[in-house]
């Protein structure tokens, strides 16, 4: 009797029918990018406080994640502290055209980070820009680098010189979950200034400011993921690397293949049972 318990035990081990405990799920910020200007010089790029630089990422100041700027859509754009005060905060990072970068058709703020593990996406962040700046953002993502789609949340810049809410807990589509990596893109959507003038593109006049961007997601606190500084370049799985399933895919194949041996090795042991009661018959 004692043997038959414990092969019984084996097998619902084996089969995850034993309990076990689950980490809680919990709110969670993934990545966040907070950049404080003490210390700040206008006009210097934000790197010289320590926040990475345009073209590995600029690093998040909680969690992890890697944000990247471009007038043009096709080169990475510095981030450098404003030469005037926003919304009384003081300097803001912006981005800015120039003369050998001015602004392009296609110009955004990425963010990069890592959503495995983690679901109920939300996105949040700050925009500001002068007169001559862009005017329009929508809001895209992203999780192979190179097709972006949109999200359908829009913003429109209201004011010179102010740092406005323009992305406040935006949930994003269920399957920027679980992705080893994420692309949130904040797209200008229009060629207007803030002002309501044609513009910038083409023009080297104009910024843009951001701050306070955070994404958030809910999982185990204790397992955050990380993106390791690089250029903002696709990230696809290696020649034989099988890309994870954002709905658990690959977690409910292992745990089929794991019953299916359950299940042999229970049946075996069944028949290996019988014979010997069998044979103590026989004995007998």
């Amino acid at each position: 009797m004692k043997r038959v318990c414990v092969i019984a035990l084996m097998v619902c081990l084996l089969c995850g029918l034993v309990p076990t405990v689950q980490a809680a799920s919990e709110a969670v910020t993934l990545a966040a990018f907070s950049f404080g200007n003490d210390g700040a010089v206008a006009e210097e790029g934000i790197k010289d406080n320590g926040y990475g630089d345009k073209d590995t990422g600029y690093l998040a100041t909680e969690g992890s994640g890697l944000l990247f700027a471009s007038v043009d859509g096709a080169h990475a754009r510095k981030l450098e502290w404003s030469k005037d005060d926003y919304s009384g905060l003081g300097m803001q990072p912006v981005m800015s055209g120039g003369a050998k970068n001015p602004w392009g058709e296609c110009a955004y703020i990425d963010v990069k980070v890592s959503t495995l593990g983690f679901e109920n996406i939300t996105f949040s962040a700050k925009l500001g820009g002068t007169n001559k700046g862009p005017r329009d953002f929508k809001l895209q993502y992203s999780t192979d680098g190179l097709t972006f789609m949109d999200v359908g949340a829009t913003y429109t810049i209201k004011d010179n010189k102010e740092l406005e809410s323009a992305f406040d807990n935006v949930a994003l589509p269920s399957d920027a979950a679980n992705a080893k990596v994420l692309y949130i893109r904040m797209a200008v959507a229009s060629n207007t200034t803030v002002n309501g003038g044609v513009g910038p593109k083409g023009t080297t006049s104009g910024e843009t400011a951001v701050n306070d961007v955070i994404v958030c997601g809910t999982g185990d606190a204790s397992a955050l993921p990380t993106v390791e500084p690089g250029a903002a370049e696709t990230d696809t799985p290696d020649a034989g690397e099988t890309p994870p399933s954002a709905d658990g895919g690959d977690m409910t194949l292992l745990w089929v293949g794991i019953g299916g041996a359950a299940l042999a090795l229970a049946a075996v042991l069944a028949v290996v049972l019988l014979r010997k009661k069998k044979s103590k018959k026989t004995d007998e």
